[in-house]
């Protein structure tokens, strides 16, 4: 999302006025979240015999559809976000088009993000243990090393940067996984957004944001590991 601002944090599914929606191949049963330029759907496939039976459809706002910009990063998004498979990132199930609108389907995590957690954590008073602090942000540096070190189909490799490490990015479910997900700003190096003179666009939520990337300097994997310490800090 151009502004760097992604939907926000997931809650409680709210089913459609009307009912189901048919959205491609699937039903879209309950609006989960919406953001800048996307909204996000928990859905089923229209086929009975498809799996998984639940998951996410994430889907560009009416007004973003005709934008080249929002489509063209959000088919970023669908490709870099595909290339990585790791048990500790939220796996894309496939992509298309409903007419001219582009969709993504993605695995739907049942639970809750981390900055709901924390949220909820710091209203009550209390704060994480130490050891589950220490677990997620282990999990996360484990999605990380195979977003890092994600391949093309030819075997290069794709630089990708995530540069969105935040609470509300991480997912944690009621069987105790840690997934890191959204990959709407991700970048790979090979297809870095520069402003006009070479200056890597600053985007992500300002407080994760590693100093060289708020100085405008050059950057790489290294962005998100600053990110994934201040998680940890929080």
């Amino acid at each position: 999302m151009s502004s760097g601002e992604n939907p926000p944090p997931r809650g409680i599914p709210r089913p459609l006025s009307g009912g189901p929606v048919k959205f491609g191949p699937y039903w879209l049963d309950a609006r989960l979240a919406v953001g800048g330029t996307a909204e996000v759907y928990v859905a089923r496939p229209q086929d009975p015999n498809a799996q998984p039976r639940k998951l996410i459809v994430k889907r560009l706002l009416p007004h973003f559809v005709a934008d080249p910009d929002g489509r063209t990063m959000f088919e970023r998004e669908a490709a870099l976000h595909a290339a990585v498979h790791h048990a500790n990132v939220v796996q894309v199930y496939g992509s298309g088009m409903e007419g001219d609108e582009p969709w993504l389907a993605m695995e739907l995590v049942e639970g809750c993000d981390l900055y709901r957690l924390l949220r909820r954590m710091t209203g009550n008073n209390r704060k994480l243990a130490t050891g589950i602090s220490i677990h997620v942000a282990r999990e996360v540096l484990r999605a990380l090393d195979s977003v890092h070190t994600a391949r093309d189909a030819a075997g290069q490799p794709m630089g990708i940067v995530h540069r969105d490490v935040t609470p509300s990015n991480i997912y944690l479910s009621t069987d105790g996984l840690v997934k890191l997900g959204d990959f709407g700003i991700a970048r790979s190096t090979s297809r870095a957004t520069m402003r006009s003179g070479g200056t890597a666009m600053l985007k992500g939520k300002f407080a994760y944001l590693a100093p060289e990337q708020v100085a405008g300097e050059p950057f790489d994997h290294r962005a998100d590991l600053f990110a994934a310490a201040v998680v940890l800090s929080e």
